[in-house]
């Protein structure tokens, strides 16, 4: 059987390209594995030291430089997100990929991205970039000292880089059982968990109805985000 890891950015792009010949309704659910929780990142050399001073500096009429690896990536659209929620405005620079995003970020060209957890916790060490909050329920691992953006008033601000699999529609329900069974254990498994564990991954098995809910619902979220700010790709 050939299988799609599928991602939170596939979704987004499933209602970013209307003229894909596929869709969610062309893929049978298999699990959700969980995922890692964005990080709310800013440039020491901005000095940008909270939520509150960012909100402050994004409400000014010059707003905030944002950096992103790509128009329509889960990052991209969170920082949207964000900024209408607290009624404020940034200028967006897209870049090629994550790691040319951090660099400018880094090099203080850009003053805030929402980058994976996983990544910006190496670059906090070097003291170049500053992580106000991460958008998880709960605290990441590697960055225990960080609240959640719920925990500073944002609940709604709680996109994750999630991983699923799906196989064609119309794969045996009995092979899409077993499957979801066989995966279900790895993700549980203690040597899994020791190895995704300090990379910020956290897992949240999902299968069947509930998987099937969880990915209509990404969808109509990040559809909302996009339509209404007008959000296009150009190829």
């Amino acid at each position: 059987y050939t299988l799609l890891c599928l991602i939170s950015a596939g979704i987004a792009q499933t209602v970013l390209r209307d003229k894909l010949r596929y869709g969610l309704k062309d893929f049978a659910p298999i699990i959700g594995v969980g995922g890692y929780p964005l990080a709310l990142t800013v440039s020491t050399s901005s000095n940008i030291h909270s939520v509150h001073d960012l909100i402050a500096r994004a409400r000014t009429p010059e707003g905030v430089i944002f950096a992103n690896g790509g128009v329509g990536t889960i990052a991209h659209l969170t920082t949207v997100m964000f900024l209408n929620s607290v009624q404020g405005k940034g200028l967006d620079v897209a870049y090629r990929n994550n790691p040319e995003s951090l660099q400018a970020l880094a090099g203080g060209f850009a003053h805030m991205i929402f980058a994976s957890a996983s990544e910006v916790a190496a670059l906090r060490g070097d003291g170049k970039v500053r992580v106000l909050a991460v958008t998880s329920s709960k605290r990441a691992v590697n960055l225990p000292d960080v609240p959640t953006m719920a925990e500073l008033g944002f609940p709604s601000i709680s996109s994750t880089l999630w991983h699923g699999y799906v196989a064609p529609a119309g794969t045996p329900t009995e092979i899409v059982a077993k499957l979801a069974g066989s995966i279900a254990k790895v993700v549980q498994d203690e040597g899994f968990q020791r190895q995704v564990g300090p990379l910020a991954f956290q897992s949240d098995v999902k299968v069947g109805s509930e998987l099937s809910a969880f990915l209509a619902a990404e969808a109509s979220r990040w559809r909302r985000v996009i339509v209404e700010n007008n959000i296009q790709v150009t190829a």
